[in-house]
């Protein structure tokens, strides 16, 4: 199974990769990484493509290293993907805090990254795109929607609140899991489906606490001196 590993900044995911590579035999064939873990990724898949994360959120590619030719999408391929093009647009508003960002420049990054996307997945093929987020860069939620067009399946994982992790295939979708059980169980008379771990029972409690119960740790001192200076007026 070809993969890859996409926006990596911890450098745990080589063992993850090194693990599935060993139990499941999925092949890492591409990895947006911080250039720092390429050694690493180089010696452990010696045959993978590396690709500076930083780079890929600037639209620079690695075709050169590659040996593919990346061309500008032609119009069947802007009309299928027409559909993001507005999300992608706005998502491009965080480039303006540097300077102005006019539409016309952003419609050529954006045909930029999805021409080369698209001659990427064409090249490698993968079975599978592992985010280990929600894709929230331009370059990766253009990747994601690529993979979507073409059902190349795709992983990724979100946090929640008690040091939890779930995972999830679709950005639209959520979690396969918490959607079986929402689909099974909220129609239900039966209350004993719906009882809380002890855990999240506490967690929910302190929600309905007033704000001094939940003040950050960083700023309970500074809320404790106001509160002194107010009883001894």
């Amino acid at each position: 199974m070809r993969a890859f590993f996409i926006h990596i900044y911890f450098d745990f995911w080589i063992e993850v990769a090194k693990l599935l590579h060993r139990e499941t035999n999925v092949n890492p064939v591409y990895w947006v990484a911080d250039n720092k873990y390429f050694p690493q990724i180089k010696k452990e898949f010696p045959g993978a493509f590396v690709h500076d994360r930083f780079s890929a959120m600037r639209g620079i590619g690695i075709e050169k290293e590659m040996n593919i030719n990346v061309e500008h999408p032609d119009t069947e391929a802007i009309k299928v993907y027409s559909e993001y093009e507005r999300i992608v647009m706005q998502m491009m508003d965080s480039f303006e805090v540097v300077a102005p960002f006019v539409y016309e420049e952003r419609l050529l990054v954006y045909h930029r990254m999805l021409g080369y996307w698209l001659s990427v997945t064409n090249a490698l093929k993968p079975d599978v795109v592992i985010f280990p987020r929600v894709p929230s860069n331009i370059y990766n939620y253009v990747l994601y929607n690529i993979c979507k067009k073409n059902r190349i399946k795709t992983i990724m994982f979100e946090d929640v609140p008690f040091g939890r992790v779930f995972t999830t295939e679709e950005i639209e979708q959520g979690s396969p899991i918490t959607r079986y059980y929402n689909q099974n169980n909220m129609d239900s008379d039966n209350n004993e489906k719906y009882k809380l771990s002890e855990e999240m029972n506490d967690y929910l409690k302190k929600l309905t606490l007033s704000y001094e119960e939940a003040v950050p740790f960083y700023l309970k001192k500074y809320y404790s001196d106001k509160i002194n200076k107010k009883v001894t007026k």
